[in-house]
């Protein structure tokens, strides 16, 4: 695989260069203002032949003499997006079929017009004596913006939001032409505007070139050193070098525009500048661990585990103290993450998680699985060191107290300041935990232990996102606390703005004023009816949360209602405001503080004069003071630009303020107590903040600067949410891991991998309860979700009928004309409003607003005055007494109900319409309530399902896996066990089949072994004798010869007896010889199994027959190190001196004899081979080489290459060999590497 690197850098290239040509299209597509206006004037051409398709139909329908009951073409059956119809007759508007806009005369025409929403091509056809009109709305363009107003273009057209539309000719603008060719609007582009290269598929194409480019470097050093390690440290260096110089030169673009990358969400310094910055650093930091973890596993890090004296202690010291020192820096991390960001981990609202939290739980999981690779690397290492346990426990306390030392010294450094005693001891516990599991779990399967591993860093991520949640929310709280002091009303400070501007332009109160100055009417009299007028027009509505006083002053300065007191002037109101108060949004609102959570404002409104604009003829003081806190309705949220700050939401919170030891003000759902002073005794010192715990809440006392105490105070997260966030993250990392588990072992396995039957039972049974979970929770949101919307709608029909019932009587006295109401009914249905917190509208017979609560929002011709016809038609025409839907503004959605008025002769006179505008925010917190309640009860419940199928499977598979183990320890010629089974099932049957087979076999064995015996007896007899016959025959020439010498008396009869004597003794050695081979054959003692380094082995056994005459010996070790088996050590030495024992007796006598010894790793497996330069093997005697008793030899027993293959298979590894005849042969030894 060494040589794919030339592929990986083709590949890397051609990806990076298929990257930045896109990048560069698609820059000069943006910046190509021709083929943006080209295809935007082609998609509008579409637009407007479609739309007089459908104005065409709506003129083919009959039109009924009663509007009201003309249907026309239901808004959900026009094809066209933002097309509203509607039909005239003259200048009198008969049907429309939406309330989005309603042209006004000037554009009863075709042509290109602006209203208060929009801009808008209008489309004219007349017939029958009608005109029907189509207005197709090209761009959103609301007075503001918000989360639910945006300034968009028409879907199809796809212009730039930023640029300038106009029906005027515009400088560097372009045509936009209609479908006759003629110019309908102009567009103007800004220039100037960023281009965005926010492309994530282009980003994903350069991050992909970058790790094909990073395995052509690892695999290039690879191919040249032929060192892993070396490789992956320039990989590193690589990897380090292009990501400075991609975060200097902010490259590739693609990547860096995304909103991964950018520093609003997260930015803790120049390297950590974006949330895409730390992801990859974090990526960049596991890749260096791991590194430096194989590191441990070199040559001379062995080197050091296995030398003598104080170097493996002071490397095991150094490695725990590194190691805690990286939980430190991990700690630190993880701190910036959740406290110094704004990504939410709040896993109790679910709307509150985004991408951006499922990022965070992930690089919180890539630093753990790095900590992990971490503390298994020193537990190894430790390991080899062979350190006894008491040394390794004395080692790991004097590393305590080291770190300790650290921590209190640098305490106060950004880096340890974090770091708290929960973290300390859950480092402990990792520490541990991995040591006991890599220890003492080294025989359960890895898919378990690693799971075991998921666990524990499980808990320690809860307990740490747990934790930094609490420290961000207490630095959340102190921020609420500062603003609850000096709280200010933005939104009461923007609507003051547009009050400004309607009570300068009101012509009565104009000429109230100048009348007042004439002397035509009293001062009193301008008083009372300014002062009502304002009331009545302007402060209804939002403004109930406010105790309001009005006073009126002359051009003098002095009060218009001479009753009053003189020396209470403008000027005692200017100096406040000039001395006091302090200047708000609007430039006629000024703020005059924040007493005790009363929010107190001065508005000045200038009055002038209708026969002179110029000329000043008095002044308004308007006095506002909060009144306690009130139910905000949605109307706001939807009327505030998203220029002013919005409030924080504090509806999980609890606040009180108190002056002088006394209560004044309070708000949520603790109950406080009414003085200060029962607080005193839970106080430790005059600190301005304090936190304190009781009554299962945390509480703020925040001392405010008028000798007041504000206490803000939220409930203390109990264990529950501890278990629903670990339940959370285990399953999350679960599922990682099984995922990344199952797929390491598909590719090992090319594609055959498979499971057992145990396993497919769970997998089985698991499928099926989550399937069923999917469903039923799926049904159980949906059922939900409908009762919900029909409990809102059982909820606005009760409000609706109370508020019918509080105005019916008013209403059926008159007849509700589309002129109006007064303004006496107009200040009852506020003040009504107000007290009820409710909004609705009153709409006349024909479909008109006559009153609205919130008349911004056609003001702002967000929507029309026109009601919905959906709901009018079936009011008016199927004369339904209620009729409920869901409309919308903008992006805003929300349940409308609508009802008929009636008068006292039940004849209707026109509708009243409540639309509910609950809160967004609201509504999100009881559907993500109730989705974290559903959640937790099926991880609870998937959590117990798992339980039960692991016990049901076992049940199920125990007696197979019984049948299984039985099966596998049969053996004949020795005694079997039989299985007992209670039960008369089919488990039973196969119990009892298993059984019979048994007691068979153990018959069938001992006939076999009886007649095996004999034949082995036989067999061995005809050895053993024709092994003894061998030195018998010269021991009996011998004794013959001696004898006839004896008779002969032959005068060298001692030098024949001497020679007689040496004979003897050899034949008797070899005797011997032959003796003591049967005899270890027969008597293969069991293996003494343990951890051995073969390489040690092979090294002495090669220095015992290094001074052999008969050969030269060499030997080669590869550098790859961890030449660890499981085997026999004494066994072992047996097999190698067999082996290079026969390698020399195998080189004849006239040939210069060499034997090579080399061994070496090849993934997880050492090889052995022992080649000679010996006569070779023959093709007959090969198949033969390892059978008992069969010898290439001249002497010998031919059990020794026996006794070799039986060694190596007990320790379950292999021996062949290769021979060349007349060459030499050479003999392989393959044993599996040991993993502890």
């Amino acid at each position: 695989m060494n040589n794919r690197y030339p592929v990986y850098l083709l590949f890397a290239l051609v990806l990076f260069g298929s990257a930045m040509l896109s990048e560069q299209l698609l820059f000069r597509k943006q910046q190509n203002f021709d083929a943006i206006t080209r295809h935007a004037t082609e998609s509008l051409n579409a637009l407007e032949k479609q739309s007089m398709e459908v104005l065409n139909r709506l003129a083919t329908l009959k039109f009924d003499a009663d509007p009201v009951a003309f249907t026309g073409i239901p808004t959900e059956e026009i094809p066209v997006k933002w097309l509203s119809l509607f039909v005239y007759k003259g200048d009198s508007l008969l049907w429309w079929s939406d309330n989005s806009v309603q042209p006004k005369k000037s554009m009863l025409e075709s042509g290109f017009f602006f209203c208060k929403n929009g801009w808008y091509e209008s489309f004219m056809v007349s017939a029958n004596g009608l005109n029907y009109f189509g207005m197709l709305r090209i761009r959103n363009q609301y007075a503001f913006q918000n989360k639910f107003l945006s300034n968009d273009y028409h879907p199809s057209i796809q212009l730039p939001p930023s640029s300038i539309i106009s029906d005027r000719s515009l400088s560097d603008g372009y045509e936009i032409r209609n479908v006759s060719g003629n110019p309908l609007f102009y567009v103007a582009f800004n220039k100037g505007d960023p281009v965005s290269r926010d492309h994530p598929v282009i980003a994903f194409i350069y991050i992909l070139s970058y790790i094909l480019f990073l395995l052509a470097v690892y695999y290039f050093i690879l191919s040249v050193w032929k060192s892993e390690q070396k490789a992956g440290l320039v990989t590193l260096f690589t990897v380090i070098l292009t990501r400075l110089l991609s975060i200097y030169f902010s490259f590739p673009a693609a990547l860096y525009d995304l909103a991964l990358f950018s520093p609003s969400y997260y930015a803790s310094s120049f390297i950590l500048n974006s949330l895409g910055d730390l992801l990859i650093s974090v990526l960049v930091i596991t890749y260096l661990v791991n590194v430096a973890v194989k590191l441990l596993s070199s040559q001379f890090a062995m080197k050091v585990a296995n030398s003598k004296g104080w170097s493996p202690l002071l490397a095991v010291f150094a490695l725990l103290s590194g190691t805690f020192l990286y939980s430190v820096f991990i700690n630190y991390l993880l701190a910036g993450l959740i406290i110094n960001s704004r990504i939410s981990f709040n896993i109790n609202n679910v709307f509150e998680l985004n991408v951006y939290s499922l990022i965070g739980v992930v690089i919180t999981g890539l630093l753990l699985f790095s900590f992990y690779l971490v503390c298994d690397g020193v537990v190894r290492f430790i390991q080899r060191t062979a350190t006894g346990l008491r040394k390794i426990v004395i080692l790991f306390l004097i590393t305590q107290a080291f770190f300790l030392f650290l921590l209190l010294m640098f305490r106060d450094t950004s880096l340890f300041c974090d770091y708290g005693i929960s973290a300390y001891l859950l480092t402990n516990f990792l520490v541990i935990y991995s040591g006991y599991i890599r220890r003492n779990m080294r025989n359960i399967i890895a898919f378990t232990r690693y799971l075991l591993i998921v666990f524990g860093f499980s808990i320690y991520a809860a307990q740490t996102i747990s934790e930094f949640n609490k420290l961000r929310e207490k630095e959340n709280r102190k921020l609420l606390a500062a603003k609850l002091e000096n709280e200010q009303d933005q939104i009461a400070e923007y609507l003051f703005n547009d009050i400004a501007d309607k009570a300068s332009k009101d012509k009565i109160i104009r000429e109230y004023f100048e009348s007042s100055y004439d002397k035509l009417i009293s001062g009193a009299q301008t008083d009372d009816y300014a002062s009502r007028r304002m009331m009545q027009l302007y402060f209804t509505g939002y403004w109930g949360k406010y105790d309001i006083s009005i006073k009126c002053f002359n051009m003098d300065g002095l009060p218009v209602n001479t009753g009053g007191d003189p020396t209470w002037n403008l000027d005692y109101f200017n100096i406040i405001i000039n001395e006091d108060a302090r200047p708000t949004y609007s430039e006629y609102l000024f703020f005059s503080g924040n007493n005790a959570g009363r929010i107190s404002y001065i508005g000045r409104l200038p009055v002038y004069a209708l026969s002179d604009p110029d000329v000043q003829t008095g002044t308004i003081i308007i006095n506002l003071s909060s009144k306690a806190l009130q139910n905000e309705g949605g109307f706001p949220e939807l009327l505030i630009s998203d220029r002013i700050p919005q409030k924080k939401d504090i509806s999980n919170y609890s606040y009180a303020h108190y002056r002088n030891q006394t209560l004044v003000n309070q708000f949520g759902k603790y109950n406080y107590l009414l003085s200060s002073n029962g607080y005193t005794k839970k106080l430790n010192s005059n600190d301005r903040e304090q936190f304190v715990v009781f009554d299962n809440y945390s509480h703020l006392f925040y001392r405010t600067g008028d000798n007041g105490l504000l206490i803000v105070s939220m409930e203390t997260p109990g264990i529950l949410e501890f278990i629903t966030l670990f339940s959370y993250l285990f399953s999350f990392y679960g599922f990682c891991f099984i995922v990344i588990y199952f797929t390491i072992m598909l590719i090992r396995s090319k594609g055959a991998f498979s499971i057992n039957f145990k396993n497919r039972i769970q997998v089985t049974v698991l499928a099926v309860v989550v399937t069923t979970m999917l469903l039923i929770g799926g049904a159980t949101v949906y059922y939900i979700f409908n009762n919900y919307v029909t409990n809102l709608s059982y909820s606005v029909n009760e409000r609706l009928k109370s508020m019918l019932i509080a105005i019916q009587d008013e209403l059926s006295k008159r007849s509700l004309e589309e002129t109006g109401l007064s303004d006496e009914m107009n200040y009852t249905f506020s003040k009504l409003a107000s007290t009820l917190d409710i909004d609705f509208n009153i709409y006349s017979k024909s479909g008109m607003l006559i009153y609205s609560t919130q008349p911004k929002i056609y003001d702002q011709g967000l929507v029309t005055r026109l009601m919905s016809r959906n709901a009018l038609h079936p009011l008016a025409h199927d004369n339904k007494s209620l009729h409920i839907q869901f409309e919308e503004i903008g992006k805003l959605r929300y349940l409308s109900a609508y009802e008929p008025v009636r008068n006292s002769g039940f004849t209707t006179i026109g509708y009243i319409n409540l639309p509910y505008f609950a809160r967004q925010d609201d509504l999100k917190k009881d559907i993500s309530s109730f989705l974290v309640a559903l959640i937790n009860i099926y991880v609870l419940l998937f959590a117990f399902a798992i339980f039960i199928t692991f016990i049901v499977s076992n049940r199920i598979t125990k007696p197979l896996q019984l049948i299984q183990q039985r099966l596998g320890k049969i053996k004949l010629g020795k005694r079997n066990e039989l299985i007992e089974w209670d039960h008369d099932d089919e488990i039973g049957a196969l119990v009892n089949e298993y059984n019979r087979m048994v007691s068979e076999l153990a018959e069938s064995a001992e006939l076999l072994a009886r007649s095996e015996r004999e034949s082995a007896w036989r067999e061995m007899a005809k050895q053993v004798a024709h092994e003894i016959k061998n030195p018998l025959t010269p021991m009996k020439l011998s004794v013959q010869h001696l004898q006839r010498a004896w008779k002969e008396q032959s005068p060298n009869l001692e030098s024949i007896m001497q020679r007689f004597s040496q004979t003897l003794i050899e034949q008797i050695d070899t005797l011997s010889n032959i003796a003591t081979e049967f005899s270890n054959f027969a008597k293969m003692p069991k293996a003494n199994n343990e951890e051995v380094d073969l390489a040690g082995i092979v090294r002495s056994t090669v220095t015992l027959y290094s001074e052999s005459e008969s050969a030269t010996i060499t030997y080669y070790e590869h550098p790859d190190g961890g030449y660890k088996v499981y085997a026999d050590r004494e066994q072992l030495m047996r097999v190698f001196s067999n082996l290079i024992k026969n390698a020399i007796q195998a080189i004849p006598e006239e040939t210069s004899g060499h034997v090579h010894v080399e061994i070496k790793k090849e993934k997880a497996i050492i090889q052995i081979s022992i080649r000679d330069n010996g006569k070779g093997i023959s093709a007959d005697e090969a198949p033969r080489i390892f059978t008992p008793n069969f010898t290439t030899k001249t002497g010998g027993t031919g059990l020794g290459l026996a006794m070799v293959k039986n060694i190596i298979e007990q320790a379950n590894g292999s021996v062949w060999f290769e021979s060349v005849p007349g060459e030499g042969t050479t003999f392989f030894v393959a044993l599996p590497v040991f993993e502890p």
